[in-house]
């Protein structure tokens, strides 16, 4: 409840010629402005009511009957000094909202329905020099549920409490309770939130007399919205969100960091589908993020360079040499992020070598034919296919010279020849033009 010794000076109307000092509840702001003012109890009992709902009455005499009736403005009420003798009839009564009140040790006697129908009183402050309560002087103050008294539970024994006053009865009743004690403090609760634009406001309860205090809140921090994206992150430059506070429209700019590169998977399966003596077409299994394929070329395995890109899985390389060795290598590329992949296993290849020119073919042994040829570039060996009926061809393989002898052959009939070269990787040119001989009998 009310520690007596701290008093609120407070100005009263221009008509009284002196200031009152008034207890502060704990927790009530002492700057709260004087609303009203004047006597209740002859001209030696004065009150004043802040805007905070406080009632202060001090002074000499006792509280006049319905001095205070219906007043709704007033949540607490203390009564300071020893000079208040009593409560008067009805002087309290139907005050909808107020919750507490302390008495003063000068108040001996609570006269009839002094607080009834205060529905929402909570709890009171008695003296031990109260001897008799009047009836009804609790009649339906429902949420009645502490009594603070000064004196023993003996003390409380001998006080005269008439009819209807069943709230007052049924409160707990906290004995030798010491107006003058220090508070404990709860833990307090949150009577206003806190907002980025207003501070808040925790009130504190005494666990002993029900006393508070309000103490300020620092402002709160900003409630942002989910955020929308501002500029989207790319695999280069960062983005950017845009939150808004919900509360005061505050605008808050976070980065969002740049996409990370996606891992290009490796090159699998590279193989040549199809060669001639000027162009490699070359062939691979597709390759996870990867949108686009670099191909590599190079006739040592030494020094390569880049001869083409491509989204397909194929590559043709053109304006090649013929018969010649080259040496092959991809790797997948990611184009937004410019990422690369592992190269492929090299591949190892060459171009076909040019299709032989027969220079001489003829017959001048019985059954026997010589064939004549011209040297081709790159060509590691060559096949010689022949027929003398235009349907079974027999083939030599594996020649190494630029003739060949061909004995053991039908007299008479008509020989046709045509020639392969083969290059370094057992790869066949396309045959040369077919020359024709009749075998000598």
């Amino acid at each position: 409840m009310i520690k007596f010794k701290r008093f609120l000076s407070v100005i009263l109307a221009m008509t009284i010629a002196f200031s009152l000092s008034a207890a502060i509840p704990a927790g009530v702001v002492s700057a709260a402005e004087v609303v009203k003012s004047g006597t209740c109890g002859g001209d030696n009992l004065f009150y004043t009511l802040d805007s905070d709902g406080l009632l202060t009455i001090k002074g000499t005499g006792y509280v006049y009957s319905g001095s205070f009736k219906a007043w709704r403005d007033v949540i607490n009420v203390v009564i300071d000094g020893t000079g208040v003798t009593a409560i008067g009839s009805r002087a309290f009564m139907d005050c909808s909202s107020l919750k507490t009140v302390a008495l003063s040790s000068g108040i001996t006697k609570i006269d009839q329905d002094a607080f009834c129908s205060c529905y929402y009183l909570e709890n009171i402050t008695i003296y031990k020099t109260v001897t008799i309560i009047g009836s009804g002087a609790f009649f339906q103050c429902t949420k009645l549920k502490e009594v603070f008294y000064e004196g023993s539970e003996e003390d409380w024994s001998k006080v005269t409490i008439n009819s209807d006053n069943n709230p007052l009865k049924n409160a707990k009743i906290h004995f030798n309770y010491d107006p003058e004690h220090e508070h404990n403090w709860d833990a307090g609760k949150i009577t206003k939130n806190a907002t980025c634009v207003e501070k808040g406001e925790i009130t504190y309860t005494c666990t002993i007399c029900g006393d508070i205090k309000k103490e300020e809140l620092p402002r709160g921090a900003h409630k942002w919205d989910a955020g929308i994206v501002n500029a989207g992150a790319t695999y280069t430059s960062p983005g950017e969100m845009l939150y808004t506070c919900t509360v005061c429209e505050a605008i808050k700019r976070e980065p969002i960091p740049k996409l990370k590169a996606p891992t290009v998977a490796q090159i699998t399966g590279l193989k040549t589908t199809k060669q001639t003596a000027k162009a490699i077409t070359l062939k691979w299994n597709s390759a996870k993020n990867a949108d686009k394929y670099l191909v590599y070329r190079s006739k040592n395995g030494s020094e390569w360079t880049k001869v083409g890109s491509t989204k397909n899985l194929t590559y043709t390389d053109k304006d090649l040499k013929a018969g010649a060795k080259y040496q092959y290598k991809v790797r997948g590329y990611h184009t937004a992020s410019k990422a690369t992949g592992k190269y492929s296993t090299v591949l190892k290849t060459g171009t076909l070598t040019s299709a032989p020119k027969i220079t001489k073919l003829t017959s001048t042994k019985s059954k026997t034919a010589t064939v004549t040829w011209s040297k081709v570039t790159g060509a590691k060996s060559y096949i010689v296919k022949y027929t003398t009926d235009g349907k079974t061809w027999t083939t030599k393989n594996n020649v190494t010279g630029t003739s060949l002898t061909i004995s053991k052959l039908a007299g008479g009939k008509k020989l046709q020849v045509k020639i392969y070269a083969v290059n370094a990787y057992g790869k066949n040119s396309t045959a040369s033009a077919v020359k024709s001989v009749t075998v000598k009998k």
